[in-house]
């Protein structure tokens, strides 16, 4: 964990939270998307077999 000295111990823990909040939901959009990908490639293939 980088701690900032020119910041207060409340405001480096805020920042720290906030951090974590957004890797989170950066991840679950991440992968949302791949999930996304996956089902739109899976799609694409059965309807290359089926022609």
């Amino acid at each position: 964990v980088e701690v900032d000295l020119s910041l207060s111990a409340h405001a480096n823990a805020c920042r720290w939270f906030e951090m974590k909040k957004r890797q989170e939901n950066k991840q679950k959009k991440t992968i949302t998307s791949h999930e996304k990908a996956f089902k739109a490639a899976e799609r694409k293939t059965k309807q290359q077999l089926a022609q």
